[in-house]
Order: structure tokens, then C-alpha cells, then sequence
């Protein structure tokens, strides 16, 4: 009896081409919404600095050094966008 061994990289390949086509039909959404074309990778950002706002908006009721925390993780979000948005234009 012979055992044989799959690769496991074409699973690996299509996730990553899931996610790729996941994140371009997102950015789609996202250039209608802003009324401008938006990059993939733009898009990503954006919705990272917004999901940090949302921590920080409810962070109050977990104490000072937890709020110092999430307004530092929000600034360098925005930041991040800043720097990141001017990349190909």
C-alpha cells in the first residue's frame, strides 16, 4: 500500500484569493459611499480607524488607562490613513 501526500498550498491560494476579491468589492462599496475612487488597501484602513473610534466612543466606562490606550490606538488609525491615503495619487 503507497500513501500519497497532498499539498495544502491550493487551499492556502484560494483563501488568499477570496479575501482579495472580498476586500475589492468592499473598497467598491466604499468609493460609492465617499463619492471618490478608494484603493483596496485604503479601504482597509478607513475601516480600521472606524472600528477604533467605535472602542474608544464606549471605552469611558473601562477606566483612565484604558481610554489613554484606545485614543492612542485611534491616532495612529488616523494617522495610518493619512500616510496611507496619499500613496498612489
Amino acid at each position: 500500500m503507497k500513501k500519497e501526500s497532498t499539498l495544502q498550498v491550493p487551499k492556502l491560494v484560494n483563501l488568499k484569493t477570496a479575501f482579495h476579491s472580498y476586500a475589492e468589492s468592499y473598497a467598491l462599496i466604499m468609493s460609492l459611499f465617499l463619492g471618490e475612487s478608494v484603493s483596496t488597501s485604503l479601504a482597509l484602513r478607513i475601516t480600521h480607524a472606524v472600528i477604533a473610534g467605535i472602542f474608544l466612543l464606549f471605552s469611558p466606562s473601562a477606566g483612565v488607562e484604558v481610554c489613554l490606550l484606545i485614543f492612542a490606538w485611534f491616532v495612529l488609525a488616523l494617522y495610518s490613513c493619512k500616510k496611507g491615503g496619499t500613496d498612489g495619487r
